[in-house]
């Protein structure tokens, strides 16, 4: 797209006191322009490569994007910085994300080098609040000074600790400097080192035991390599309760029926009640997770937990998957009951938890005065099925008038010059950078975010310069209205028209699937290696192509907007066709290939929303959820047919008795929850 659309009035608006530009020599630089030279300079951020952004930097001097050139050339040299270059670069760029960036850069560094006077001289200042390493450095600064964090900021470190998935520096300091300060339980201790074991970082588990029992090393090591054995050779030996816990919780995640059975052999009787009724509750999780094994194990693990035994929502809530899918609504009703908040996240709890009240007539009032106020409380996927469960049409929060554009709030949102900025910057090649400097507008550069009318402003500047993913990211953050054209916008009309009508499939299913894989950004990227429009791998596309016959397809292609439709629609179709025109089954094998939907089907015919509730890889499980959601909406503003989500959804039914045959392409990988 050409960026110049927008150009002229971004060099009217941005008041950005650029230096004007200077001489370079021309065998340094020779033509370039500022736009290019910004994308090299890019690429020379990326390989530290100091000498060539200090030769570009001139080129960019005066362009609305020089804030970006500057930026590179100082984070590439960071490390040599004085914090007077630093500070010159904050005074420059006061207010702006970029000088909020550097900020982080430059506090990461201060962290590091334990240079703790520069740290609290900027860490106040720090608006984003976002980096969880930055919380960790300084709590150390806190604890290097002599004082105790608060209460609050050490429950925070705890949340940060369990979430990261990798190795920390300045959160594994924090860790070591609270537990010798005996800040930090025992217990919290174990918690990381569990969660570590659940989400298959046993290295990790073992950095946090070391904290506690540093002796310990090589058992804890013995009992995640190769837990069952581990398990079986101590079976009479005194062993730490920990370590046989979390050898417990890995054997768990990899074969739940061994687990449970060295439980019933013994190993439940020799753990604390409180840990014999996590242990069971973990492996009710992890069968529950695995729908082709029996699937009594998880029903009876879960039995095992006395009632009344407090457990986390997240065990809970897979307690409440096992017991819908099963029908068991008695046990249903008794896991969202003891969630702590089985409101939170999507209204997954408070829709299962009324329906289950309504199968057993219980509490029919209170169910559906729940079931109403999930219809009342906005878009989304639970709330439709509340609508229509309930038989009122969505709530009509219609958008402001067209005097909204006369309030000042709306105008200086839409004039915005950091928001000008980032289009910029994604029209011009930038887009991962403009991504970042849009949401730090939007959603942290003041707690809480934009406000639900700057939020529409945003959404509209963005959808009339065609960046439908950030239009979209503003418009689904509005609570108090709904703007359809924002939120569910129709681009690429014409081409997604073209592909539907020659794979034979519905142009709202394409557009709702669109909507999730790439929010129409024609050349997207995965981290698995996904691409364009329809996020194919390239494995996919190639088996594709060639099972069509497209002659002259590379790899190159994959982002070609009618390419990309062509096979993706084509991908999908076969979907559909292998799965008896099933939307939640064949989406589910878009996602996360055809093999898996077909085991999770299990051996009897099962709603469709339970189904999807059951899908035990969160991506997975989240994403059919969206697109069948987003489909509906899209169907409503192609003028299509009206149907409801509950139709869309259908009943699963189990899978035929021969297994098909596996396709050659690659799915887009999803992981385990």
């Amino acid at each position: 797209m050409n960026f110049t659309r927008i150009l002229p009035s971004l060099l009217l608006a941005l008041a950005l006191g650029c230096a004007s530009a200077q001489d370079v020599p021309e065998a340094d630089t020779p033509s370039i322009t500022p736009e290019a030279a910004l994308l090299d300079m890019k690429s020379a951020a990326q390989r530290r490569d100091s000498a060539r952004l200090q030769a570009l930097l001139p080129l960019v001097q005066g362009h609305p994007l020089q804030v970006w050139g500057e930026y590179w050339a100082l984070k590439a040299r960071l490390d040599d910085a004085s914090p007077s270059e630093v500070r010159a670069f904050l005074q420059r760029w006061a207010g702006s994300y970029q000088e909020d960036r550097l900020r982080a850069d430059w506090l990461l560094l201060a962290g590091k080098r334990s240079d703790w006077d520069e740290f609290a001289a900027h860490y106040p200042h720090f608006r984003m609040r976002d980096d969880a390493n930055l919380r960790c450095w300084d709590i150390v600064r806190l604890l290097d000074a002599g004082s105790a964090p608060t209460g609050d900021a050490i429950a925070q470190f705890q949340r940060d600790w369990n979430a990261q998935r990798k190795e920390s520096t300045a959160c594994s300091t924090a860790a070591s400097r609270l537990r010798a300060a005996r800040l930090l339980a025992d217990a919290a201790i174990w918690d990381k080192a569990q969660a570590a074991v659940q989400d298959g970082k046993p290295q990790l588990a073992r950095s946090a035991a070391a904290l506690i029992a540093p002796a310990t090393g090589s058992e804890l090591a013995a009992a995640l390599n190769k837990p069952e054995s581990w398990l079986t050779q101590r079976a009479d030996a005194v062993v730490n309760n920990e370590i046989a816990a979390l050898a417990l919780l890995r054997l768990a995640t990899r074969e739940p029926q061994s687990a449970a059975a060295l439980m019933r052999d013994g190993w439940a009787a020799r753990l604390p009640a409180a840990q014999r009724a996590l242990t069971w509750a973990r492996i009710g999780k992890w069968s529950a997770m695995r729908h082709s094994a029996q699937p009594g194990i998880a029903a009876a693990a879960f039995a095992q937990v006395p009632a009344g035994t407090p457990l986390p929502d997240d065990l809970l809530a897979w307690r409440a998957r096992s017991a819908v899918r099963r029908g068991d609504w008695a046990d249903a009703l008794a896991a969202t009951r003891a969630m702590q908040n089985p409101g939170a996240g999507d209204g997954a709890w408070a829709y299962w938890r009324a329906r289950a009240q309504l199968a057993l007539m219980d509490d029919v009032d209170g169910a559906l005065q729940q079931l109403q106020a999930l219809a009342t409380r906005g878009e989304g996927f639970y709330e439709r099925l509340a609508q229509e469960d309930l038989g009122i049409p969505a709530p009509l929060n219609a958008e402001p008038a067209a005097t909204i554009k006369q309030s000042a709030v709306w105008r200086d949102t839409y004039n915005h010059n950091g928001l000008r900025r980032a289009l910029l910057a994604m029209m011009n090649g930038l887009r991962s950078e403009g991504t970042r400097e849009w949401n730090y507008w939007t959603r942290l550069h003041t707690p809480g975010g934009m406000n639900d009318e700057q939020l529409y402003a945003a959404a509209q500047l963005a959808c009339e310069h065609h960046i439908w993913d950030r239009c979209i990211a503003a418009a689904e953050r509005i609570k108090g209205f709904s703007s359809a054209a924002l939120r569910w916008p129709l681009a690429y009309q014409a081409e997604i028209q073209r592909a539907a009508s020659d794979s034979g499939l519905p142009p709202a299913l394409l557009h709702g699937l669109i909507h999730q894989e790439s929010r129409y950004v024609p050349d997207a990227g995965s981290s698995a290696g996904a691409r364009g429009l329809m996020q194919l791998m390239p494995a996919t596309a190639r088996s594709v192509a060639r099972q069509l016959g497209l002659e002259g397809y590379s790899k190159a292609l994959i982002t070609d907007i009618s390419t990309n439709l062509t096979l993706g629609s084509t991908y999908l179709r076969q979907q559909l066709e292998r799965f008896d025109t099933s939307f939640p089954l064949a989406t589910a094998a878009y996602n996360a290939g055809p093999g898996r939907p077909r085991d999770w089907r299990g051996s009897t015919t099962l709603e469709g929303a339970a189904w999807a509730e059951s899908i035990p890889f969160t991506e997975t499980r989240a994403y059919v959820k969206r697109v069948l959601h987003a489909t509906l909406h899209y169907s409503g503003r192609l003028g299509g047919q009206a149907t409801d989500l509950h139709a869309l959804l259908g009943t699963i039914t189990p899978p035929p008795p021969e297994p098909e045959p596996e396709p050659e392409p690659e799915p887009q990988p999803a992981s385990e929850e």
